[in-house]
């Protein structure tokens, strides 16, 4: 059995690893939906069921991801391939869900444009197309993405009129040689870009369907922080607003 570790003879036994895609048919039925409720319900959380609450459905888009980021397990966990799975499953998932009233959904990936935008932007079509057969009911999504040069005014202006509330994992900071000793795919321009067309889109409620205030965040805390890093990226957040 592939990826299996067990107890033998006094040690661990690691079986062979492989990797696997998402799966390609739905993923949900009524049993696993009201597991999720229960488990929710257990701990105080509110689900985004009929409007948006703490926590978003799940429905997961694709796995893997070749990036370097060193405080990732994603490349060890799920592969350096990133596999898309099928938007028609993906879709099944969005209409199950939206029948029984939940307001947001979260796909899973590692980072929604990794592999460039090409995905990201047949998502979002397939999002706006479904919700122009719900007038006032639209679904609200929401996915991790990167700051990277195709993420761009117009195709995050396109993405958050299909429904999506955008979501990032924390930056490192905005000092280039701290990102690059971190191993992210993305320099303190492209980050600044970023977060100034989203705070800009944020402001229209024509285009922006989620919640009013945008949580700034940085992970000053890194494995390669210094001083110099700190002081730039508290700056650079100073002068840029």
């Amino acid at each position: 059995i592939h990826n299996l570790v067990f107890h033998e003879n006094g040690r661990y036994v690691f079986n062979s690893r492989e990797y696997y895609g998402p799966l390609d048919k739905p993923e949900y039925d009524e049993k696993i939906f009201e597991e999720i409720l229960s488990f929710y319900a257990s701990i105080g959380r509110s689900l985004s069921i009929d409007d948006l609450g703490e926590v978003a459905l799940p429905v997961e888009i694709s796995r893997g991801c070749p990036g370097k980021c060193y405080f990732c397990t994603e490349p060890h966990v799920k592969g350096r391939k990133i596999r898309t799975r099928k938007l028609e499953a993906i879709m099944s998932d969005v209409y199950f869900l939206a029948e029984r009233n939940v307001a947001e959904i979260f796909f899973i990936c590692s980072e929604l444009n990794m592999g460039g935008m090409d995905f990201a932007l047949e998502l979002s079509h397939c999002m706006l197309k479904f919700n122009k057969t719900r007038p006032g009911r639209g679904m609200r999504w929401t996915a991790y993405a990167m700051p990277l040069p195709g993420m761009s005014y117009e195709n995050i202006k396109s993405m958050m009129q299909s429904g999506y509330i955008p979501a990032w994992n924390e930056f490192v900071s905005f000092e280039d040689k701290n990102l690059k000793n971190c191993g992210v795919p993305y320099r303190s321009k492209s980050v600044i870009e970023y977060f100034k067309n989203v705070l800009t889109l944020s402001k229209d409620p024509d285009i922006y369907p989620g919640p009013k205030s945008l949580r700034f965040e940085m992970f000053l805390g890194n494995a390669y922080i210094n001083a110099e890093a700190i002081q730039k990226s508290l700056y650079t957040v100073d002068k840029e607003g």
